[in-house]
């Protein structure tokens, strides 16, 4: 019978905080099928000091006929938080360590297009206070339709009558008498 080692998994903050394989002697124990989950965080390796220098990679193999505990080595995920317009047209975009506070951008201002003027309402979903995932949110806007008049427009008292005549524009000018000199 073969003699038999315990390999103890620290998660180190991950799910299911310790978990017990058994290993025997001259038999290498595959560390990949062993890989703990920790929400925003990647499985990076293995060490045998916690929050130590990396050991064994993730997927490699644990051969010490040792009885052993390796502490699990976490990356922090980073994720990309982007802000469109309707067109989507970027706003703003920012990485985000997982668990940091999203930075929400001013409300985007939509111009008018000749037939509706916008209201920013808000973002197609409520956003996270802090970085979860990758996310695109949208803005949405209230489009107002922008009055048309339909009545004739108003006119002033001088562009409806005609301009008054003077005596002077309706009398012939005056010419001078002829004189004649007599000799």
């Amino acid at each position: 019978e073969r003699e038999q080692f315990t390999l103890t998994l620290d998660t180190n903050g991950g799910e299911s905080p310790l978990s017990y394989h058994y290993k025997d002697a001259g038999v290498p124990l595959e560390l990949a099928s062993r890989i703990p989950h920790r929400e925003g965080y990647s499985l990076i390796g293995w060490s045998s000091v916690k929050d130590g220098a990396i050991e064994y990679l993730s997927d490699s193999v644990y051969t010490a006929d040792a009885d052993a505990t390796l502490y699990a080595i976490w990356r922090i995920e980073e994720y990309t938080v982007e802000f469109v317009d309707h067109d989507g047209r970027s706003i703003s975009v920012g990485k985000y360590p997982y668990g940091n506070n999203i930075i929400i951008p001013e409300d985007p201002i939509r111009p008018a297009d000749g037939e509706f003027t916008y209201e920013f309402v808000g973002w197609d979903k409520t956003v996270s206070e802090t970085a979860r995932g990758n996310e695109v949110y949208r803005a949405v806007y209230n489009a107002v339709p922008i009055p048309v008049t339909t009545e004739a427009p108003e006119t002033t008292e001088e562009e409806t009558t005609p301009p008054e005549t003077t005596e002077e524009e309706t009398t012939p000018p005056e010419t001078e008498p002829e004189t004649t000199i007599e000799e």
